[in-house]
């Protein structure tokens, strides 16, 4: 499609002359503020390099006017903007408003870090606000140049946290687009902090005069939801998550099956209930600010516990949500059990509505109102990885079907092992799987399957499943990990490199920590799992690059692959509380059991660290002979606290514990 044709004739124009009298507004089919520092910097480098009275081109601006038809359509999101939107210059934003928000953003922290100074032209900063950011009216409130419309999750946030106005709804939910907003206003006020006033002033004439926007405004035939998703093919790509919400308001303006009035009540109610929900969405996305979610992973997740699975249909889900499934054609067309209705669409977006807080404490299960136990043991699966149970766990807690406590605790200790097991243990493929946990999901969520046949299968008719628990017995091999840790200790990594470690040594933490008459935790998950100089915080008792005395003489009888061997051994390896390995370094055994006193080299020693660290204070020294005996009992730990001796019928688990120790045999003796 050629969208030229359907726009008038366009002209270069700078920001002084957009905010001649315009308003404008952002309406809700947009997506929220995306830009970040890659874009802002950019944004800034054109700024800053813009030589003076030249002009640099900012991009396209297009504009749809709102027009009289359209203001009996959308009068319900400019309520609290009247003024505006009875003006002849009310406009929507089609195209343009990363670019038009950003320059805002910057406008409003210039003029108001040098309120009260006289400004150049004999405008003062608090007569450029009422040309750019707002005026009072009559009444004494605030009318905006520039925002979003009402209904847009961002509306509130905009007004009170970036231009510093009163809120008048209480409504200032934070979410993944008001992040990006509050990121941009302390980018720019850092970046003009130690300015100077004439370099401000300079700034301010350079993006006010000459930074220029090519300015279209969209006819009337042009159908603008289409043509948003066209134009925004270019630049910084929409989400699916975007385009969806775009594609389902755009179909609640399409039903037509009711009289004229009833018609517009009932698509409008659809379309409050689509921006409700992607309010909750980009809320509970971002409610965690240093580990914001993805917002695709969310979708496809929901899309495979709410629509059928296939492997067929893989990971083009996005391709089933917007080609097959929410098209215009399923209104108007095709067999009616098939077809779109206005219930159809509501029930789908209040399923992501609601399924979207479960999917947040999924991943920050601390702040879950679950039992205890459930939440406990949902820790333990967001640290190993959720995988392909998500969005069974997604649709076991949104699902209307009542769960007992203790049977859904079975079922998620069960995940664990198998997850644990049949993926960093027995290093099956990744997928191993996926698609009977994916079919499981949206059977319970359907309510034909409950949670004990998810655990032991459906054995007969058509519905036929095999039950995680024999998935997890036809898969889990203890050769397979006695092969990929053989693999490991070929070249020295041993068990410093396998995949589960962390995890594994974690659990062990626990488990001495729950034994323990203190019973006080002394590691963090997420300072434990930092990588920080190349290395993770856990700690080789017997040194990688051994400098004392102590620690050389103990390996003169091995050569440098054995040495290797040793120090990588599992018995050699513990987890750290807080972040003190690089302190510990090279120490020897007692030192290191002890600690060390002094304010810059002082640290705390194994008597006084971890719940591990304390377990290998017991040892009076250290030697293969004790790494061994260590690493012995981890591996009897891994066999009796995953209950492995369940799933390995008929095989001598003894034999295997001493496989899986790798012992390192000296050069000495085996040259004698």
């Amino acid at each position: 499609m050629i969208l030229e044709k359907y726009m008038a004739a366009n002209q270069m124009e700078s920001l002084s002359e957009i905010f001649n009298g315009k308003f404008l507004r952002i309406p809700d089919y947009q997506r929220g503020y995306a830009w970040k520092d890659e874009q802002l910097s950019d944004f800034w480098e054109d700024l800053e390099n813009l030589e003076d009275k030249h002009t640099h081109y900012t991009g396209v601006l297009t504009l749809e006017k709102v027009n009289e038809h359209k203001k009996q359509e959308k009068i319900e999101f400019w309520k609290q903007d009247a003024g505006a939107y009875e003006s002849d210059q009310a406009y929507y934003i089609v195209d343009g408003q990363q670019r038009i928000t950003t320059c805002v953003i910057l406008i409003k922290v210039l003029l108001e870090t040098v309120e009260g100074e006289e400004w150049f032209a004999g405008d003062e900063p608090k007569d450029l606000l009422k040309k750019y950011i707002s005026k009072q009216t009559q009444h004494g409130t605030n009318q905006y140049f520039f925002g979003y419309t009402s209904d847009n999750p961002s509306y509130e946030y905009l007004k009170t946290s970036i231009f510093g106005d009163s809120s008048s709804s209480n409504d200032n939910k934070e979410t993944l687009y008001t992040a990006n907003l509050e990121y941009a206003k302390e980018f720019f006020a850092k970046k003009i902090a130690n300015l100077p006033f004439e370099e401000k002033q300079s700034i301010f004439t350079r993006l006010t005069g000459y930074f220029k926007f090519n300015v279209y405004e969209i006819t009337d035939d042009l159908d603008v939801f289409v043509a948003f998703e066209t134009m925004n093919n270019r630049g910084k790509s929409l989400s699916n998550l975007e385009l969806l919400k775009n594609r389902l308001i755009y179909l609640s303006t399409k039903f037509h099956d009711d009289d004229p009035e009833d018609k517009e009540k009932a698509n409008e109610a659809l379309r409050t209930d689509i921006n409700n929900c992607w309010k909750t969405v980009y809320e509970y996305l971002g409610k965690n600010k240093k580990n914001p979610l993805p917002d695709d992973v969310f979708l496809k997740n929901h899309w495979i516990m709410y629509h059928d699975y296939s492997r067929q249909k893989g990971n083009d889900y996005i391709i089933d949500l917007l080609k097959e499934r929410y098209i215009t054609k399923k209104i108007t067309t095709g067999n009616a059990n098939e077809n779109l209705s206005r219930e159809k669409i509501r029930e789908y977006v209040l399923s992501l509505q609601d399924s979207v807080k479960h999917w947040y404490y999924l991943h920050n299960p601390s702040e879950a109102k679950y039992d205890d136990s459930i939440k406990l043991l949902l820790d333990k699966l967001y640290r190993l990885g959720h995988g392909a149970f998500a969005p069974l766990l997604m649709a076991i807690l949104s699902s209307k079907n009542d769960y007992k406590v203790d049977e859904f605790c079975k079922l998620l200790s069960l995940m664990e092992r198998y997850i644990f097991l049949v993926f960093k243990v027995a290093q099956r493929r990744s997928n191993t799987g996926d698609s009977e946990f994916y079919g499981y999901a949206r059977k319970y969520y359907e309510g034909k399957m409950n949670i004990e046949q998810i655990v032991h299968g459906i054995p007969e008719g058509n519905d036929k499943c095999s039950g995680v628990n024999k998935w997890l017995k036809d898969y889990f091999d203890f050769k397979n990990f006695e092969i990929y840790m053989l693999d490991k200790f070929k070249y020295g990594e041993g068990y410093y490199s396998w995949n589960g470690l962390s995890y594994f040594l974690f659990e062990y933490e626990l488990y001495l920590r729950k034994k323990s008459a203190n019973s006080e935790q002394k590691i963090d998950w997420s300072s434990y799992t930092k990588v920080k100089d190349d290395h993770r915080t856990i700690e080789h008792i017997f040194p990688q690059t051994p400098t004392e005395d102590c620690w050389k003489e103990q390996l003169s009888d091995y050569n440098d692959l054995e040495k290797k061997k040793l120090v990588n051994s599992l018995g050699n390896l513990v987890p750290l509380s807080k972040s003190k390995n690089s302190k510990l370094r090279n120490y020897c055994f007692k030192i290191k059991k002890e600690g060390k006193e002094g304010k810059d080299e002082g640290f705390t020693g194994f008597k006084n660290g971890s719940h591990a660290e304390q377990k290998i204070n017991e040892y009076p020294i250290w030697t293969q002979k004790e790494i061994d005996k260590r690493g012995k009992e981890l591996i009897s730990f891994l066999i009796e606290h995953w209950c492995i001796a369940d799933i390995s019928e008929g095989k001598d688990l003894e034999d295997i514990k001493e496989k899986l120790l790798f012992k390192v045999s000296k050069s000495t003796e085996q040259q004698g």
